[in-house]
């Protein structure tokens, strides 16, 4: 009992660990956010001219 108990916590601490670790990586693609000044970076031409008349 006590080796199943064992288990199952090693499986739920990895199972977390590895949820936890795209947390970062959602902040750091350049997703916009309500109080951002700037728009996100330019995928396209047009987004670029956007960009530019924006600025």
């Amino acid at each position: 009992m006590r080796t199943m108990t064992l288990r199952l916590h090693a499986l739920i601490t990895g199972a977390a660990l590895f949820l936890l670790s795209f947390g970062g990586s959602a902040l750091a693609d350049g997703i916009a956010t309500p109080w951002q000044m700037n728009f996100q970076e330019a995928a396209s031409p047009v987004m670029e001219r956007i960009e530019d008349f924006h600025n």
